[in-house]
């Protein structure tokens, strides 16, 4: 990606070089990932940014998958591509890396709908994680909007989740509104909200020493 100065130059790059300029991005994205689950403090924006540009390199990919598929939405194909990039297994699959990302990803819709009669496949919450995210109840105490807010405002400004993500979690949690409720506000469906929220969730949960010392 040498003279590479803008997202626009790097999207040219790929098209002469796919593979090459795709594994250098997934490396970029997953590093930066890895980085934040050890509790390391993002310095820039640039291991987000790589894997949203792979994700607009595959864009027209999944709105044609989108298309001819009636039970799922375009946000649905987002939604697992973007968990497909950060866990792509590069050192054993290093060629047709963009065919790879779309094949596993429509196989991973497929995947959900097929045991989840539809729906995306989440695992329910438990009470304990919810506890630790700030969203559940501990002894006595109650969890107050403010508590609520604090917590979601010290998240992203750690970077462990992102604004779209804190406003979807604000109306769920704070503003008690239903998935589906949140889904029409959002533009998701009630399924999409139900496995966003459930991921962020588990990764406040899985921070919320961080977040507690941020809040």
């Amino acid at each position: 990606m040498a003279g590479c100065r803008t997202a626009a130059d790097v999207l040219t790059a790929i098209r002469d070089n796919p593979d090459a300029v795709l594994a250098a991005l997934i490396v970029i994205h997953q590093q930066d990932t890895a980085d934040l689950g050890a509790g390391v403090r993002r310095r820039s924006p640039g291991g987000e940014l790589a894997g949203r540009i792979v994700l607009q390199t595959m864009l027209g990919k999944l709105v044609t998958m989108a298309r001819r598929d009636h039970r799922h939405r375009i946000e649905d194909y987002v939604g697992q591509l973007w968990a497909r990039i950060g866990s792509y297994p590069l050192v054993h699959r290093p060629r047709r890396i963009a065919a790879n990302l779309a094949l596993d990803t429509l196989k991973q819709v497929t995947r959900d709908a097929s045991t989840a009669s539809g729906s995306i496949a989440t695992l329910p919450l438990s009470a304990r994680e919810l506890e630790l995210a700030g969203f559940g109840r501990s002894g006595t105490e109650e969890v107050t909007d403010l508590n609520a807010r604090r917590v979601l405002r010290a998240a992203a400004e750690l970077e462990l989740i992102d604004e779209a993500t804190r406003n979807l979690l604000l109306s769920v949690y704070v503003e008690v509104l239903s998935s589906a409720e949140a889904g029409r506000r959002f533009g998701l469906t009630a399924e999409t909200v139900r496995f966003r929220c459930s991921r962020a969730i588990r990764k406040l949960a899985a921070h919320a020493a961080v977040i507690a010392e941020a809040a």
